[in-house]
C-alpha cells in the first residue's frame, strides 16, 4: 500500500548525503528544474559538458575525462594528431587520397612534385603552353617565337558567308586558312570583305591584283585586278559546286589593329573551275582605310556556301 510522506526538506542524518537503499529506486515527477541539477561528471556516467554544436565530437582525453572537439570546416577528414594523444581535422593528405589543397580556381592543375606530395599549377593568361621544366616539373610558358597560334574557327552549311571575329592587336600578322570551300551557285566567285568595328566594309574602298593558272589549253591563265572595287575578288574564274570539287587556300591580314597604315592582304587559292578545270590564284589586294580591322567575311559572288571551313590563327611577334 503506497503512503505519502510530506516535508520540507530531506537530509541525510550525519553529512550531507542521503542514501537510497540497494534494490529501492528515488523517482522525481515534477518540480525540479534542470537549473537545479549539477552537472553530471564523467565519473557519474556524464560527459561533463552543458553544451554543443551540430557536428562536434566527443572523445576520452583522460581515464576519466571527455572533452569536445569542436567540429571542422568543409572537406576536412577527422585524424589522429602528431603525439597520437587526441583526433583532429585536418585537411585530406595525398597518401589518404586527398589532394592537399583547399581553394581552386578554374583551370588550375594538379601534378605530382613527390611520391606522396600533390601541387596546385595556377592558372596562366592566355595563350600560355605547358612545357617540363628542366626540374621535372610542368610549368606555363609563352609560346616559342614564331609559331603559330590557333584562335578560331567557323564552320558554314548553306550560309551566306563565314565570319571570323577575333582579330585584335595580339598579333601583327594573322593567318586565314579556309578548306573544302563548296558554293552552292556553280560558277560564283570567291571573296572576301574586312570587317571595321564588327561590320563589314562595302564601300569601294578596295584594291586587289591576282594572276591565275588554270589546266586548261584554251585558258592558260590571266589576271585581273581593280582600284575601286566594293571587295577584293580571290579567283578569277568560277567555282565548281560539284561534291568532290572544292576550293582551299590560306590568306595573310597584316597590321590590322594598326591606325596608321591602310590594310593589306595577300593570297593563294587553288581549286576546280565550274567548267572542269583546275585553277591556283595568287593575288594580292588592300582596303584603303587606317581604322583597325577585326575581321574577316568570306563570301560567293552569287548563292550560299553549301560546306567550308575558316580558321584563324596568330603569328606571334617574338
Amino acid at each position: 500500500m503506497a503512503s505519502t510522506i510530506k516535508v520540507d526538506k530531506i537530509e541525510g542524518s550525519t553529512g550531507s548525503t542521503v542514501t537510497v537503499p540497494t534494490g529501492q529506486t528515488f523517482t522525481v515527477t515534477d518540480g525540479l528544474a534542470i537549473g537545479s541539477l549539477p552537472t553530471i561528471t564523467v565519473a557519474k556516467g556524464g560527459t561533463n559538458t552543458t553544451s554543443y554544436t551540430a557536428g562536434d565530437v566527443l572523445y576520452a582525453s583522460g581515464a576519466t575525462t571527455l572533452t569536445k572537439l569542436a567540429k571542422g570546416t568543409a572537406e576536412q577528414v577527422l585524424s589522429m594528431n602528431a603525439g597520437e594523444t587526441a583526433p583532429e581535422w585536418t585537411t585530406a593528405a595525398p597518401t589518404a587520397g586527398g589532394t592537399g589543397q583547399t581553394t581552386w580556381a578554374t583551370g588550375d592543375l594538379l601534378y605530382a612534385n613527390g611520391s606522396n606530395t600533390l601541387t596546385k599549377l595556377t592558372k596562366p593568361g592566355s595563350t600560355m603552353n605547358l612545357q617540363m621544366t628542366s626540374a621535372g616539373v610542368p610549368s606555363w610558358v609563352a609560346p616559342a617565337g614564331g609559331a603559330f597560334t590557333f584562335i578560331d574557327s567557323a564552320a558554314a552549311s548553306t550560309s551566306a558567308s563565314i565570319d571570323v571575329d577575333s582579330i585584335d592587336s595580339t598579333y601583327d600578322v594573322y593567318l586565314i586558312q579556309y578548306s573544302q570551300i563548296r558554293p552552292a551557285t556553280d560558277g560564283s566567285y570567291s571573296r572576301i570583305r574586312m570587317k571595321v568595328g564588327g561590320t563589314a566594309v562595302t564601300s569601294s574602298d578596295y584594291r586587289y591584283g591576282a594572276t591565275w593558272f588554270s589546266s586548261s589549253g584554251s585558258y592558260p591563265g590571266g589576271t585581273t585586278r581593280s582600284d575601286s572595287a566594293t571587295e577584293i575578288v580571290l579567283a578569277y574564274n568560277g567555282s565548281s559546286d560539284a561534291a568532290a570539287e572544292p576550293k582551299s587556300g590560306w590568306i595573310w591580314l597584316y597590321s590590322p589593329s594598326s591606325t596608321s597604315v591602310w590594310k593589306n592582304v595577300s593570297w593563294q587559292d587553288v581549286g576546280m573551275q565550274h567548267d572542269g578545270f583546275l585553277y591556283s590564284t595568287l593575288g594580292a589586294g588592300l582596303l584603303e582605310t587606317t581604322s583597325a580591322v577585326d575581321g574577316i567575311s568570306f563570301f560567293q559572288s552569287s548563292g550560299d556556301i553549301t560546306s567550308g571551313n575558316i580558321r584563324l590563327y596568330g603569328l606571334t611577334n617574338s
